[in-house]
């Protein structure tokens, strides 16, 4: 048996293994380099002649390089095994204009755990129209009645904290319940669904009122959402920016369906995901995007309901690096360029930027707790909606 048909041998066999790892294992890339490492260091072995042999050690160091990187920015696994959230089955539902929205109607429970240790476990409840439930009473909704729209991910939903704690639903009850409370925020949500529910009339449809006053949570990470970089959210309404730098509605991000694919298979490595896929670095064309997206919503708000009062409330979380510094300033540039009205967290919350984990749900998890949505509500309702 020649040394060619030996290698050939074991390339046949590594192929056979590879395959069994991309459909077994949650880390594919990281076993199929390293088994590629194995099979060149056999054909250095192998081989008698010095070009496939050099051939071999350099493939096979090149194979173990990228293993090492999948295995260094692996997720952390640990974590995933200690944390755990359950619900309440049939809380949410498939979308094509917001990727994915409660079911309407649903009553359950939320619990989360790390370890033995329980984070959360809360009430969520979803009225008819699909929003969340802000209010007490059951009061009919006519067409002239004041309201106030909250729109934004788990922050403005209420994530870990029960109906009533939430901060919306606490807005209702500082302002002696004189507006309707209409809480457009869910779970991973970012301005992107905020605009797909204005521009696909879902939210002229609910807000059978007269909006005064609008309210969007901002926190850097939308920059990504809105650039369709979160993992759970693949059939999200995707917008661009167009020639002009106006923001166009393209579909969803799962349309194309052969990058879908590739993007499935590749998003298994952590080398792609890091470099060019959820994971990779936000770029300028990313931020300029999610500014578009919320200048737009803003506008066309302002068109369907004249005379109503756009505001971001603005987690201005402490820098923990370089970049997430310069996200933070960029965002508060842009709001400023656009005429954006913003109100820093840092400005609501005493001393926030000095020890953020008192107004935290816990050290696992960071979504404010239910005195946190209280206190954001006493400053709306004392120095925003006085007037």
């Amino acid at each position: 048996m020649t040394d060619r048909s030996k290698f050939l041998f074991l390339l046949g066999l590594a192929f056979i293994c590879a395959t069994f790892v991309f459909k077994s294992t949650e880390a594919p890339f990281f076993w199929a380099f390293l088994i590629g490492f194995l099979v060149c260091s056999a054909g250095a072995v192998i081989f008698s002649k010095t070009s496939p042999r050099l051939g071999c050690i350099y493939l096979g160091v090149t194979l173990f390089t990228l293993a090492a990187f999948e295995y260094y920015w692996g997720e952390n696994v640990n974590r995933g095994v200690l944390e755990k959230v359950e619900t309440t089955p049939g809380y949410y539902q498939k979308s094509d204009m917001l990727g994915y929205m409660p079911v309407p109607g649903y009553e359950g429970r939320a619990r989360k755990t790390y370890g033995n240790e329980v984070i959360y476990d809360v009430a969520y409840t979803i009225n008819s129209d699909g929003l969340r439930k802000s209010s007490d009473g059951s009061g009919e909704m006519k067409i002239k009645d004041p309201c106030i729209l909250f729109f934004g991910g788990s922050v403005t939903f209420g994530e870990g904290v029960n109906d009533e704690e939430s901060m919306p639903f606490q807005v209702g009850r500082e302002t002696g319940d004189r507006y309707h409370i209409l809480n457009f925020g869910f779970h991973g949500y970012g301005p992107h669904q905020m605009l797909s529910a204005i521009e696909h009339g879902f939210v002229k449809k609910q807000a059978k009122c007269q909006p005064r006053f609008v309210f969007y949570q901002a926190i850097v990470a939308h920059i990504a959402r809105s650039a369709g970089l979160a993992h759970w959210d693949p059939h999200g309404p995707k917008y661009r920016l167009n020639q002009s730098g106006e923001v166009e509605f393209s579909g969803n991000f799962d349309d194309d369906l052969f990058s879908e694919w590739v993007r499935k298979c590749f998003n298994k490595s952590q080398i792609y995901k890091k470099i060019f896929g959820l994971q990779r670095p936000i770029n300028e064309n990313d931020i300029d995007l999610y500014l578009a997206v919320v200048k737009t919503a803003r506008d066309q708000l302002i068109r369907d309901f004249p005379g109503v009062r756009f505001q971001v409330l603005f987690w201005d979380s402490k820098a923990w690096s370089q970049e997430q510094e310069h996200l933070i300033s960029r965002l508060k540039e842009g709001f400023e360029k656009s005429g954006v009205q913003f109100h820093p967290m840092s400005q609501i919350l005493p001393e926030f930027l000095k020890d953020q984990s008192v107004y935290e749900l816990n050290a696992h998890d960071h979504h404010p707790n239910g005195t946190t949505h209280k206190l954001i509500a006493k400053y709306i309702a004392r120095n925003i909606l006085k007037d």
